[in-house]
């Protein structure tokens, strides 16, 4: 990220054609699915977990989701712009100008807000989704369009002061930088907040499950979901959180970590439904590199890594993409192309992603592997190889 900074800098000092070669209007790729897309947003409160980063006494934990959902496709409603959340949480670490996002109001995504949802004969599987630190819901949007278009709910959440700056409905905000845990060393700090971010998603997981009165407002499209079909998917901070609760509940049926990173229970339990783990090479890279915080960090990430290997069953897969780097796995590709390398690395996400989900979760004639193939940038190894 400080690379990409510092370049970024310097190209947009060179003034506004410059800046539009960083950031052109782009466009997302159409959904290669038969379904339109709907949205919904809504707000959980954790009543039974006081927030561990506020200071303020009765203080408990509120989740911001976001629920998209199969519609019949339409052509003539109005569709949503991509969200300005995206810009606010790339902003938020590259220091830029507010404005400089201001034209994602003109590019169209193929979503519909509050659109009817697709009355189906057998029910929904639902995913979850958790981005990354400092991240947003929505930092993966191209791959939940691409979901929902083939027949899956998904439902992204923020979470509170480990994503981006959280706007809530009465208009208070949760400040990322503002979010201070008490003192700790760096390990226990991300298995803290590992363990708060997977709280929030096991609440969220139980709420959907018990069809409780806090989701009553979204009980018709509840009633199309197959809440004993769930799957999980997160970026980084996104992919260690969902691994945790993969440990944790055993009612998870698969799950995808984007270059997340892994600490607590999947160390030590182990992950036995089917995970699939994408692992950026230019992440790998900083095993050779003279930065030695980066280097230890990796390290430590790839230990715990094979020690959950070590633990899982027969269904954890370590796949390596050849000229990846940490954001390939989103739609920063899209946003800002002159840093994708010269591939579309977010489409080969989206299509590995949606082959894994219809093998483990619907159950289809597929598999997901014959796409990991050097010809796609992609390869299955083992954990222990990248030490090799």
């Amino acid at each position: 990220m400080v690379i990409f900074t510092i370049g970024l800098t310097v190209v947009l000092s060179l003034g506004t054609g410059a800046s539009l070669y960083v950031f052109p209007q782009f466009s997302l790729v159409n959904p290669s699915g038969s379904h339109g897309i709907g949205e919904l947003s809504l707000t959980l409160e954790d009543t039974s977990r006081e927030e561990a980063y506020t200071i303020a006494a009765g203080d408990s934990r509120k989740i911001m989701l976001q629920i998209w959902y199969p519609t019949v496709k339409d052509t003539s409603s109005k569709k949503e712009h991509y969200p300005y959340e995206v810009g606010d949480a790339l902003n938020s670490v590259l220091h830029l100008p507010q404005s400089l996002f201001s034209y994602f109001k003109g590019i169209p995504t193929h979503i519909v807000h509050a659109a009817p949802l697709e009355p189906t004969n057998s029910k929904y599987p639902l995913i979850l989704f958790s981005p990354g630190n400092g991240s947003t819901r929505f930092q993966n949007l191209s791959l939940v369009e691409e979901l929902v278009s083939n027949g899956y709910v998904v439902v992204g959440m923020d979470h509170p002061y480990t994503s981006s700056d959280m706007t809530y409905p009465d208009g208070t905000v949760a400040v990322r930088s503002e979010g201070k845990l008490e003192s700790v060393s760096e390990d226990d700090l991300y298995e803290m907040e590992i363990d708060i971010r997977a709280k929030d998603m096991e609440f969220v997981i139980g709420q959907l499950r018990s069809k409780a009165d806090s989701v009553a407002n979204i009980q018709n499209i509840l009633q199309e979901i197959d809440v004993n079909n769930i799957g999980v998917v997160g970026h980084s901070y996104g992919g260690a959180t969902i691994s945790q609760v993969m440990a944790d509940d055993q009612n998870i049926k698969a799950g995808i970590s984007y270059d997340g990173g892994l600490w607590g229970s999947p160390v030590t339990k182990g992950i036995r439904q089917p995970f699939l783990y994408m692992s950026a090479s230019k992440t790998l890279d900083y095993l050779k590199s003279s930065d030695d915080n980066n280097k230890k960090f990796v390290k430590s990430v790839l230990q715990n890594l094979d020690k959950t290997e070590q633990a899982s069953g027969k269904d954890f897969y370590f796949a390596r993409f050849e000229g990846y780097n940490h954001y390939s796995f989103t739609d920063v590709p899209f946003i800002v192309p002159v840093f994708s390398n010269g591939h579309d690395t977010t489409q080969m996400t989206n299509e590995v992603s949606l082959a894994f989900f219809d093998q483990f979760l619907k159950g289809e004639k597929r598999d997901f592997r014959k796409l990991l193939i050097p010809d796609n940038k992609a390869s299955l190894i083992s954990v222990n190889d990248v030490w090799k």
